[in-house]
């Protein structure tokens, strides 16, 4: 019936995606970077996987509570996504953990260069201040500027020469 198939939608929707950002969840991610490993050894092009975490974002959290960490999360992937080109790939693992995949990218020398100004573009989109609202007491606080630098690995590969796990593993130790 038409509820059931709804009721479908949403639990794969609560699955596969991260319920505060929208955005792919680790489960997710790795399905679409077995794809698209596929797609690349086929095609001999290259693929980006960039790790990233927000630096002072514990620091953030605890200073003063998880809503301003909330907003700061929300507007970070909102940055990250208007950093990459359009079939990029944008997902948060967790906590201050994004990943972002970087597709069809040239089999030569060139790939490093497009990924680092990709990464630079994302380390300046997230270094900007943040204006988050705090609420002390129920009462709404005026907007607060906060700075969060950002932490980026990039590892690059051609094919399935490794699983996704190690890969996951390579681009986390490169940040």
């Amino acid at each position: 019936s038409h509820l059931r198939r709804e009721a479908e939608d949403n639990l794969l929707r609560i699955s596969q995606y991260d319920f505060l950002t929208g955005l792919p969840n680790r489960q997710l991610l790795q399905q679409q970077l077995d794809q698209i490993l596929d797609g690349a050894g086929r095609q001999q092009r290259r693929v980006a996987v960039l790790c990233l975490g927000l630096d002072d974002f514990k620091g953030i959290n605890e200073q003063y509570t998880y809503q301003l960490g909330d907003q700061l999360l929300i507007e970070a992937a909102a940055r990250l996504k208007s950093c990459v080109r359009q079939g990029d790939t944008v997902a948060r693992l967790g906590g201050d953990e994004f990943v972002v995949i970087l597709e069809d990218l040239p089999a030569d020398e060139s790939a490093v260069l497009q990924s680092e100004n990709i990464a630079g573009k994302i380390r300046v989109g997230l270094g900007r201040p943040y204006s988050l609202k705090v609420a002390i007491e129920g009462l709404e606080m005026n907007e607060q500027d906060q700075y969060c630098t950002s932490s980026i690995g990039i590892t690059l590969f051609r094919d399935r020469s490794i699983s996704v796990d190690e890969l996951m593993k390579r681009a986390d130790t490169a940040m």
